[in-house]
């Protein structure tokens, strides 16, 4: 607490004088030390580094998603084809009623989307399948055929020969991975 003093004073040299108290509360800081960007979902727990503030925290996470924890959990979903930036906002309180706001950014990636389709899916040995890739938001591309082979084609349109040496038929089972630019 300070004390400020005000005097004054008149022509003829009397004074008066005044005492006000100036109180000032404990200065605050809200932050939080959280600086990851990933791939869609991102579950992210913030480490609150507020000081000062010992009576509410509300976090606003940018999505809709707000928390009133002092360590909250969040999980961030892109269903877009583009980055998507979340502003994640903390506002810290004291108990003399202070406060204080700190944001940032986390940036979480858009996920590729898988589309494939086989042209033609059964056929007599040798049988060349065509695979039709109408995949989105990928940069790269990992083909498993179901016969130990794998293959790294990014064409549209692509064709791949299976052999049957058995006397039955046999089934295989075709997965893509598509990954981002970003890694996702």
């Amino acid at each position: 607490e300070y004390i400020v003093t005000l005097t004054v004073f008149n022509e003829t040299g009397c004074q008066d004088s005044y005492d006000l108290p100036i109180t000032v509360n404990p200065q605050i800081s809200a932050e939080f030390g959280q600086e990851e960007n990933g791939c869609s979902p991102l579950t992210i727990t913030f480490d609150n580094e507020s000081f000062g503030a010992n009576v509410d925290f509300v976090w606003n996470f940018g999505d809709g998603g707000v928390s009133s924890m002092l360590n909250p959990v969040h999980t961030f979903v892109n269903n877009t084809l583009n980055d998507t930036t979340f502003t994640v906002e903390l506002i810290s309180s004291s108990f003399y009623g202070c406060q204080e706001v700190y944001t940032q950014d986390i940036v979480v990636f858009a996920t590729p989307i898988v589309d494939i389709s086989i042209l033609d899916s059964v056929g007599c040995y040798p049988l060349d399948v065509t695979f039709e890739n109408s995949s989105t938001a990928a940069s790269s591309y990992t083909w498993s055929y179901g016969t130990g082979e794998l293959g790294n084609s990014s064409e549209q349109l692509h064709t791949h020969t299976f052999y049957n040496v058995n006397l039955t038929p046999v089934t295989y089972t075709v997965t893509l991975k598509a990954l981002s630019a970003s890694g996702c």
